[in-house]
């Protein structure tokens, strides 16, 4: 059993790595650690009989992850070692489409606000409360340009934030991208 590492929220000494995600969190309070560049120490595979064995394997600095269940009678392996900026990406990417998906945009406006987002930050993303806002104001921007019936407030309902908030965040995108929307 590994030491427990103190928590950069609360500062309880509960910090420990979670079996599953690979992420460090705390066991109070439940906030993910952030780090740098972590690499997955775990190993990931599927048995015979069916279920996830998760195992740690030390390769130095080319320690990774694999990945294999069953998909509809099909084997599929995901493997990879993933940089701090990778995971990072990624996770910001699934926030991205949890939040388009509730608010149901289309596909092709998905695709619109990833790219306005990745502009933005230059391909860095980030992670926290900014970003939900950004790929808001970003949805609200894509929404105008389309004339899409979904309002500012919906937006922010989905995103939990502040209409005015939200508001101050879009014209900044506006600004940003040099985008002019003409009203109706």
């Amino acid at each position: 059993m590994e030491e427990a590492q103190y928590c950069d929220k609360c500062g309880e000494y509960r910090v420990t790595m979670d079996g599953i995600t690979a992420m460090m969190v705390c066991d109070s309070c439940g906030y993910v650690q952030e780090y740098s560049d972590f690499r997955s120490p775990w190993d990931f595979t599927t048995g015979e009989g069916g279920g996830n064995f998760v195992s740690s394997h030390d390769t130095g600095a080319l320690a990774g992850s694999r990945f294999s269940t069953l998909v509809n009678g099909r084997w599929a392996h995901v493997r990879g070692v993933y940089t701090y900026h990778e995971r990072k990406k990624a996770l910001a990417m699934k926030k991205l489409d949890q939040i388009t998906a509730l608010l149901r945009l289309p596909a092709q406006k998905v695709d619109d606000v990833k790219f306005m987002v990745d502009k933005i930050t230059e391909g860095e993303w980030g992670a926290g409360r900014w970003l939900d806002i950004l790929i808001g104001a970003c949805i609200y921007v894509t929404v105008r340009q389309s004339h899409l019936p979904l309002t500012i407030v919906e937006v922010a309902v989905v995103i939990n934030c502040d209409v005015g908030e939200l508001g101050r965040m879009y014209n900044r995108v506006l600004k940003y991208l040099d985008i002019k929307l003409v009203s109706d």
